[in-house]
């Protein structure tokens, strides 16, 4: 007969499957359904086991080797690479020197970072990228900084982005069109395995971009001139981490 123990779900607690042929899987149970369930194992292989293998599911309190859980269901620490495509829409007006114009700037980004996973839910990496905004592409290089709210299958997470994005236009060699860059998100994370996950979010994000212009002298003639200034964007993005 299949039975289930009274303990509470405690990070010092491991689901134990006792099956029929006499084997015993320490781990973690990721969802029952369909007669079948779908378990984590201490080493993080997941395998789906059905429900008429098993004799007993038991939770039990973690030994000395896997006291760490959800640590070995799902990557505590090493390095992470994570790879991202997103699309940037501009919102709002830019000022200049000479008033406001509308940010009409459209693109998709293609970024990718590695860094290490320092704690189970805290990411520190270094990328790099490339955007495309119609007449106008960036090189963007910047720190990544990742955090998720806990450590479950799905997951809420937060990522922040700062750096330099280095931008040019066809036909004008030598010439900087960009600055400095922050992105802020805010999504969902779905591990697929040990060490892999998908994730999807929204944000803003703050690019300088150089904007020209003409100034007008004293006597009538144009004076061309440039400043770079913050054009601001609403960003959807969706990524996968290996």
């Amino acid at each position: 007969m299949l039975s289930f123990s009274n303990s509470y779900a405690q990070d010092d607690y491991e689901d134990v499957l006792y099956l029929k042929n006499g084997k015993i899987l320490k781990g973690k149970i990721v969802k029952i359904e369909e007669q079948r369930i779908e378990f984590a194992s201490s080493t993080g292989k997941i395998i789906i086991i059905s429900m008429l293998e098993v004799r007993q599911i038991r939770r039990e309190p973690t030994d000395k080797r896997t006291r760490n859980a959800k640590d070995s269901i799902f990557k505590a620490k090493g390095f992470v690479t994570v790879a991202e495509l997103s699309y940037s829409y501009g919102t709002g007006s830019v000022s200049t020197r000479i008033g406001s114009l509308q940010n009409q700037m459209r693109g998709y980004n293609l970024s990718i970072s590695r860094g290490y996973l320092i704690a189970p839910t805290f990411y520190m990496g270094l990328g790099a990228g490339y955007n495309y905004y119609e007449d106008i592409k960036f090189l963007p290089v910047f720190l990544d900084l990742r955090s998720d709210f806990f450590r479950e299958r799905l997951r809420p997470m937060f990522a922040l982005r700062m750096g330099h994005s280095f931008g040019w236009k066809d036909n004008q060699n030598g010439v900087d069109w960009g600055g400095f860059m922050i992105q802020a998100n805010l999504g969902m994370k779905l591990m697929l395995s040990y060490s892999r996950s998908v994730h999807l979010s929204i944000g803003i994000k703050s690019q300088q971009v150089k904007v020209p212009y003409f100034l007008v002298r004293s006597n009538g003639t144009l004076l061309p001139t440039s400043e770079k200034v913050g054009h601001q964007f609403f960003v959807v993005s969706g990524g996968f981490n290996f």
